[in-house]
């Protein structure tokens, strides 16, 4: 991700084409997601401390995304990882480089909930899980940590080592029952969740 453009593709039999290309961000592209309300919007963070949202079809002559969202960490030192409760429209959470995880809706331009960890621990990956009720966190000190979304105000539900090195990415299974984590130690570990 050191180009600092998104470029969405045709799929196909054929050569494929860009159909869109975004150059909003100033350092290093390092998320995306596609939105789960629908796939014409995309969620997009940066180093340079920017989550913006674009709308894909807004604009099919000018092969420009539209717009829709942007968000800025004043705060922080940039942004890692992205992910988006499946069940509240068009809200966002993202993870910085400073350990902190912030909850985005489309409509207010600041987060509306910090979550923060004493041990201030990069995240390098977020992942809702499908139900929509648990966040994982996967951290550079190699611990995944786990917050209560169904709370008015999210809370930690505790944390654990889950790799000897740095833990780089975490998933749900389907059915929200299980954890995948992956680290720098080289090990993909499979964690049951069943709370």
């Amino acid at each position: 991700y050191q180009r600092r453009v998104h470029g969405v593709w045709s799929g196909g039999q054929q050569r494929p084409q860009v159909l869109y290309q975004i150059e909003a961000h100033r350092r290093p592209v390092t998320a995306l997601c596609i939105d789960n309300t629908t796939d014409a919007i995309v969620h997009t963070l940066s180093l340079d401390k920017h989550l913006i949202t674009y709308d894909l079809k807004g604009s099919n002559i000018t092969k420009a995304a539209k717009r829709l969202v942007h968000h800025c960490d004043a705060e922080g030192s940039g942004l890692l990882a992205v992910s988006q409760r499946c069940n509240h429209e068009h809200e966002t959470i993202a993870a910085s480089t400073d350990g902190r995880v912030l909850l985005y809706d489309v409509d207010y331009a600041e987060p509306v909930a910090c979550l923060k960890d004493s041990r201030r621990a990069r995240v390098n990956s977020v992942s809702v899980s499908p139900c929509g009720r648990l966040l994982a966190c996967a951290a550079s000190d190699g611990s995944l940590q786990l917050f209560n979304l169904a709370d008015p105000i999210p809370v930690s539900m505790g944390f654990m080592r889950a790799h000897a090195a740095e833990a780089t990415s975490v998933t749900w299974t389907m059915d929200s029952k299980q954890l995948i984590t992956a680290g720098r130690d080289g090990a993909i570990c499979v964690w049951n969740a069943y709370l």
